[in-house]
């Protein structure tokens, strides 16, 4: 069996002093017959759905999931819907599988936690950009990712209210976010909250509930041909003006760019 090679298939790639970032799209209905990797890598499933099997078991890999793979790990892909992802690849020296980290980093492992995410999206933001400083920021969001990882996994369980807050802000992030209200009906002191949710998510649940606005109108902007000024109320911005700020901010292109096919 031979290694693949990720580079070899992505539709962008990008080496920044050790770390090779690819993105690659699967077609729904493809799939990838067993290989392995000789790298450590992360694969963040940016868009899109698939299976992954390895060792006679078979683990569904959603939107937003994160999978760990070890370098030599051998697994089979299986894609049920038109999915995008993500390729991290960690240098060769770097071994983290085999040094001190080594129970977060030796076993292949996948997750789905809203800091992980985060820093994923920053890292697929940056991959666009060209400027001097990008080498630079690419590595340090890559190893503050795994750092990211490994804390999730020393950490422990985590209380049941941080996963609650998180759950209100999902729902009702088009309609304002309130860190005092949320805490009250937590039961918990508001401190304590936007502390413990930002150690968590490496992000307020303000910025949670703003990313989530533009995903939403993303999604409209693509699925249909209603008014960017509806299009924002909808998505909870207080205007078309509003929208259009967060949108270039957190995109790195215009509501009309990305409509017409600009990611």
């Amino acid at each position: 069996m031979e290694p693949r090679l990720l580079i070899d298939a992505a539709q962008h790639a990008r080496e920044a002093g050790g770390v090779t970032i690819s993105t690659t799209h699967h077609a729904a209905g493809s799939a990838l017959a067993s290989h392995y990797h000789e790298r450590e890598y992360f694969c963040v499933v940016v868009a899109g759905r698939f299976e992954e099997r390895a060792g006679g078991t078979a683990h569904r890999c959603a939107a937003n999931t994160i999978v760990f793979h070890p370098p030599g790990d051998v697994h089979a892909d299986v894609f049920a819907a038109p999915t995008r992802c993500l390729n991290i690849e960690l240098p060769p020296e770097l071994g983290l599988a085999r040094g001190e980290l080594a129970d977060g980093f030796c076993r292949r492992d996948q997750r789905r936690a809203l800091g992980l995410t985060a820093l994923g999206r920053r890292i697929q933001r940056e991959l666009r950009r060209a400027d001097a400083g990008s080498g630079l920021a690419l590595q340090g969001l890559v190893f503050e990712l795994a750092a990211a990882w490994i804390r999730i996994d020393a950490s422990g369980r985590r209380p049941a209210w941080l996963d609650q807050a998180a759950r209100i802000v999902r729902a009702e992030y088009a309609t304002g976010v309130d860190c005092r209200d949320i805490a009250a009906r937590l039961g918990v002191h508001p401190v304590r909250l936007s502390r413990e949710f930002r150690r968590a998510h490496h992000m307020t649940m303000t910025e949670l509930a703003i990313q989530l606005r533009v995903d939403h109108a993303a999604h409209l902007l693509r699925t249909t041909t209603r008014t960017l000024a509806a299009i924002a109320l909808d998505a909870g911005f207080a205007d078309q003006s509003h929208l259009a700020r967060w949108f270039l901010r957190r995109m790195g292109t215009t509501c009309a760019r990305y409509r017409a096919g600009d990611r």
